[in-house]
């Protein structure tokens, strides 16, 4: 059978109510002064931490090709948990995760099909394409899309790019701008 020890604070007044698990391991709990439940982090209801990033491009990104190819950012405005590196994320705990992203472009001189990947370890998982018709947007063009996705610790997220035939296309980054960003959240 478990034992409890308890060291009162004689200049309190108040009761706490403690139930002994079984278990063969020593524990110590010490109790904030505020009323509430207290959990542990071995304990059902923890709230997990928040893990999140959000990655900016601060300069421009040229000679976009017709293979795809890492889309590069230069600073994170957070990052919780320092997760994101080298351009990717790495998932630090089991979850369902959200990520968002607004790639804007320039400089295009012709129609063309952009593709932007979510990589996952390397591979595809999500494809996000759009037809680009230079005569109704000019040389200015974005493409936004968010998508939810269950990943595992360890795993490596990234975007790339790919453009169908003309490479004048150029991906927009400005240093104090926040026109070009990949960030994403635990869910759950």
């Amino acid at each position: 059978m478990s034992k409890i020890a308890l060291t009162p604070n004689a200049s309190g007044s108040g009761t706490f109510t403690i139930a002994s698990p079984n278990s063969d391991t020593d524990r110590t709990l010490t109790l904030p002064d505020e009323a509430g439940t207290v959990v542990t982090t071995g304990s059902t209801g923890v709230m997990p931490t928040r893990y999140m990033f959000s990655a900016r491009k601060t300069s421009a990104q040229s000679g976009l090709n017709t293979s795809a190819q890492t889309i590069t950012f230069q600073t994170t405005t957070y990052d919780v948990g320092s997760n994101f590196a080298s351009n990717k994320y790495t998932i630090p705990v089991d979850g369902v995760y959200n990520f968002n992203f607004a790639i804007p472009m320039y400089n295009g001189t012709n129609d063309d099909e952009i593709q932007l990947y979510l990589i996952v370890n390397g591979s595809q998982v999500a494809v996000f394409w759009d037809q680009v018709n230079h005569s109704d947007s000019g040389d200015d063009y974005s493409i936004q899309a968010s998508k939810m996705y269950s990943l595992s610790s360890g795993d490596e997220v990234s975007l790339q790019i790919k453009m169908s035939t003309d490479t004048s296309w150029a991906i927009w980054g400005e240093s104090g701008k926040d026109s070009c960003y990949f960030e994403g959240f635990l869910v759950g």
